[in-house]
Protein backbone atom coordinates (compact mmCIF):
# COMPACT_ATOMS: atom_id res chain seq x y z
CA UNK A 1 0.00 0.00 0.00
CA UNK A 2 2.71 2.55 1.30
CA UNK A 3 4.47 1.56 -2.21
CA UNK A 4 1.26 2.41 -4.60
CA UNK A 5 1.48 5.58 -2.80
CA UNK A 6 4.62 6.63 -3.06
CA UNK A 7 4.69 5.93 -6.85
CA UNK A 8 1.05 7.52 -7.45
CA UNK A 9 3.19 10.86 -5.48
CA UNK A 10 6.17 10.33 -7.87
CA UNK A 11 3.73 10.54 -10.46
CA UNK A 12 2.16 13.86 -9.30
CA UNK A 13 5.36 15.24 -9.25
CA UNK A 14 6.75 14.74 -12.83
CA UNK A 15 3.27 16.04 -13.56
CA UNK A 16 3.49 19.16 -11.45
CA UNK A 17 6.89 19.62 -12.47
CA UNK A 18 6.18 19.32 -16.55
CA UNK A 19 3.37 21.75 -15.90
CA UNK A 20 5.48 24.49 -14.53
CA UNK A 21 7.98 23.76 -17.05
CA UNK A 22 5.31 24.13 -19.82
CA UNK A 23 4.18 27.96 -17.83
CA UNK A 24 7.02 28.81 -17.94
CA UNK A 25 7.69 28.44 -21.54
CA UNK A 26 4.73 29.69 -22.30
CA UNK A 27 5.30 33.25 -19.95
CA UNK A 28 9.01 33.44 -21.92
CA UNK A 29 6.96 33.23 -25.71
CA UNK A 30 4.26 35.54 -24.92
CA UNK A 31 5.62 39.59 -24.03
CA UNK A 32 4.41 41.22 -20.77
CA UNK A 33 1.71 43.62 -21.42
CA UNK A 34 2.18 46.94 -20.03
CA UNK A 35 -0.40 49.50 -19.02
CA UNK A 36 0.37 51.53 -21.71
CA UNK A 37 0.11 48.96 -24.08
CA UNK A 38 -3.75 48.42 -22.46
CA UNK A 39 -4.29 51.96 -23.07
CA UNK A 40 -3.00 51.74 -26.82
CA UNK A 41 -5.28 48.43 -27.34
CA UNK A 42 -8.57 50.32 -25.79
CA UNK A 43 -8.04 53.09 -28.20
CA UNK A 44 -7.84 51.19 -31.54
CA UNK A 45 -10.74 49.29 -30.46
CA UNK A 46 -12.67 52.68 -29.90
CA UNK A 47 -11.52 53.49 -33.03
CA UNK A 48 -12.08 50.35 -34.88
CA UNK A 49 -15.80 50.00 -33.54
CA UNK A 50 -16.37 53.85 -34.78
CA UNK A 51 -14.86 52.81 -38.59
CA UNK A 52 -17.56 49.69 -38.29
CA UNK A 53 -20.19 52.41 -37.44
CA UNK A 54 -19.26 54.64 -40.25
CA UNK A 55 -19.09 51.39 -42.61
CA UNK A 56 -22.37 49.85 -41.64
CA UNK A 57 -23.71 53.19 -42.61
CA UNK A 58 -22.39 53.52 -45.99
CA UNK A 59 -23.29 50.34 -47.03
CA UNK A 60 -27.13 51.15 -45.40
CA UNK A 61 -26.77 54.02 -47.83
CA UNK A 62 -25.19 51.87 -50.58
CA UNK A 63 -28.02 49.57 -50.24
CA UNK A 64 -30.89 52.39 -50.50
CA UNK A 65 -29.35 53.85 -53.51
CA UNK A 66 -29.12 49.94 -55.33
CA UNK A 67 -33.17 49.78 -54.37
CA UNK A 68 -33.49 52.99 -56.24
CA UNK A 69 -31.40 51.94 -59.33
CA UNK A 70 -33.67 48.88 -59.51
CA UNK A 71 -36.86 50.51 -59.49
CA UNK A 72 -35.79 53.52 -62.27
CA UNK A 73 -34.51 49.93 -64.04
CA UNK A 74 -37.95 48.66 -63.20
CA UNK A 75 -39.83 51.97 -64.57
CA UNK A 76 -37.34 51.83 -67.38
CA UNK A 77 -37.99 48.07 -68.29
CA UNK A 78 -41.67 48.83 -67.99
CA UNK A 79 -41.93 51.73 -70.24
CA UNK A 80 -40.03 49.69 -72.80
CA UNK A 81 -42.23 47.10 -72.85
CA UNK A 82 -45.36 49.32 -73.14
CA UNK A 83 -43.64 50.99 -75.95
CA UNK A 84 -43.09 47.58 -77.81
CA UNK A 85 -46.73 46.59 -78.07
Amino acid sequence: MARQLEDELAGWRRRCLKAETELEETKNRVPAVTTGDLNLLRQRVAEVETENEHLRDRIGHAREQLEQLRTRLRFVGEQVSGDSR
